[in-house]
């Protein structure tokens, strides 16, 4: 079935008897205004949500920073979590999956490459929690 203009209205027949539908009509439309919607919703696209609402990179680390200027406590918390917790997994590309590879140099992940780097990671993690027990035993503030 097509759409024209001087197209009637269908009966619509419900449990309450017969109604009348209309279909809703666009306004009549030009190029300019169909090129302006369609860059807008692939702009929209193009940038998934959690892009548009969660600061990445510098700003994150500047969101960060004011918040532990602004409390001493939550300076603490984020120092702690920081020694304790952080998120040091290997960076590893899908898209051509079975193959993964990592992300930053393009190799192919192999057991050995993912044991040094968990090796690698260990130590890290290590030394990084060492010196935020050391710096809380000297008394340094966060």
């Amino acid at each position: 079935m097509t759409h024209t203009d001087n197209a009637k209205p269908f009966p619509n027949v419900t449990p309450l008897g017969v109604r009348q539908k209309t279909t809703p009509r666009t306004t009549a439309s030009t190029p300019e205004i169909f090129a302006n919607v369609l860059q807008k919703t692939v702009h929209e696209k193009e940038m998934p949500y959690c892009a548009r609402t969660i600061p990445r990179g510098g700003e994150l680390r500047h969101k960060l920073m004011a918040q532990a200027e602004s409390s001493p406590g939550e300076a603490s918390f984020l120092a702690k979590h920081y020694a304790y917790n952080s998120l040091t997994g290997e960076g590893v590309d899908l898209s051509d999956y079975p193959v993964i590879r990592y992300c930053a140099t393009g190799k192919i992940v192999t057991p050995e490459s993912s044991a040094y780097f968990q090796k690698i990671g260990g130590c890290m993690q290590k030394e990084r929690t060492a010196l935020y027990e050391e710096e809380c035993l000297k008394g340094t503030p966060a």
